[in-house]
């Protein structure tokens, strides 16, 4: 018997994303609506006798009309090749318990070969290759190791069973993104999952692809589609699942992904920040990526770089977003020259010395930065004096001014 496994499509999200004119839908949706059709083509692909879903079907328990809609075509698509058994997940259900959850439509409208498991159970289907038995473990916040004994206790010996489960798992990692809300949930010990009566664990609401330790497969599918930038670089997929007489098999199918990108680039040590930004973006048109550049950079500096001319660089981007890793430097500057009276270079080698460098590599800096400021070669072994005023002053402020005095002579 074969099965497909995913969960967390989150159907509805927009965060990072921007209207397509010619369908009207955000780009974020269409990512998902996109991966959910290759949910189902692995389905038809693959031949499976039935597909399970693991919770969070939407953004949240208020879908809007669109969602619903283009969610309940794949389903229906699904529900062409295969049963489909639906899983109500924590973003599924609204806080007033007594209010319908985000897919009682199809039990309200009783559409054919789907199943919708909201309240513990055990579900028997029949499929093209026997019956299978789906222990359904909605959302709980505590009390599902308890849930999870009487689901096992109810499964008969006849027919293979899986326990289908929307929760926290002990030991399971979880993106940067969810740490936040997945924190209050009780996690559930990889053990009470462990359970021989079942074939197969598929799980849900950790959206990290990833199998827990155990002696029967333990899976999470994670997403359909990475949600932010704390899935950044996590490969999506889908579960096929083959039980046979020896136990479960399983297989990922992957799934396509949006990319999000992030660029780190440290402009503290150089001269000319704003030519080392535009040297690191060069050649990254980033067609359909979700782009963050975090620059780490002194406060002082801050001001000298020009956003807009970075942000233009990455026009290609679904989204594009700039960040300051600023640091700040709380000792107040002292030295025994005024620092009108200083030649840029002198202010250059006081910045060297306070950033540790030696004399020897302080002499060939400076003598590279003479070339590109066009002053006499000459003026580098005067300006090695400075470099001894490290003694007497706190001078990292001076590299500021170093820097505001090469933009002057560029500009």
């Amino acid at each position: 018997m074969k099965i497909l496994h995913f969960a967390d499509a989150h159907v509805g999200i927009t965060a990072h994303g921007k209207t397509n004119t010619a369908t009207g839908l955000n780009t974020r949706i269409e990512a998902v609506l996109h991966s959910l059709d290759k949910v189902a083509q692995c389905a038809e692909r693959r031949d499976v006798d039935a597909i399970l879903f693991a919770g969070d079907a939407y953004r949240n328990a208020s879908p809007d009309m669109t969602s619903q809609r283009e969610f309940a075509k794949r389903v229906r698509r699904m529900a062409g090749l295969a049963p489909v058994v639906l899983l109500v997940g924590n973003h599924d259900r609204a806080a007033n318990m007594v209010k319908a959850h985000a897919m009682s439509v199809f039990d309200a409208l009783a559409v054919d070969n789907v199943h919708v498991i909201s309240e513990p159970q055990v579900l028997r289907i029949e499929t093209k290759s026997g019956p299978l038995q789906v222990a359904g473990a909605p959302y709980q916040r505590a009390g599902m190791a308890e849930v999870v004994t009487n689901l096992a206790a109810q499964v008969r010996h006849d027919a293979p069973a899986v326990l289908l489960a929307h929760c926290s798992v002990g030991g399971a990692i979880m993106g940067a993104g969810q740490t936040v809300t997945l924190e209050q949930d009780a996690a559930l010990p990889p053990e009470a999952l462990d359970h021989p009566a079942f074939h197969y664990v598929a799980l849900g609401h950790i959206h990290k692809h990833q199998v827990i330790a155990g002696s029967r497969p333990i899976v999470y599918a994670g997403s359909v589609e990475r949600m932010d930038f704390g899935e950044e670089g996590e490969p999506k997929c889908c579960i096929v699942v083959e039980i046979g007489e020896g136990g479960a098999g399983w297989q990922a199918c992957s799934l396509p992904a949006t990319d999000f990108r992030t660029i780190r680039i440290d402009v503290r040590p150089v001269v000319d920040p704003q030519g080392v930004i535009k040297q690191a973006l060069r050649g990254g048109a980033f067609p359909g990526e979700i782009v963050r550049v975090i620059i780490s950079c002194y406060e002082s500096q801050k001001g000298a770089i020009r956003q807009q001319e970075i942000l233009k660089r990455l026009d290609g981007a679904t989204a594009a977003y700039l960040h300051f890793d600023l640091e700040r430097v709380a000792r107040p500057l002292r030295v025994d020259a005024p620092l009108h009276s200083m030649t840029p270079l002198e202010l250059l080698a006081l910045w060297f010395a306070q950033r540790g460098e030696s004399v020897e590599r302080t002499e060939r800096l400076l003598q590279r930065a003479a070339g590109i400021m066009e002053i006499d070669p000459a003026e580098v072994a005067p300006a090695l004096a400075a470099y001894g005023r490290n003694e007497t002053n706190d001078g990292i402020e001076a590299a500021l001014v170093a820097l505001a005095a090469l933009q002057t002579q560029e500009a």
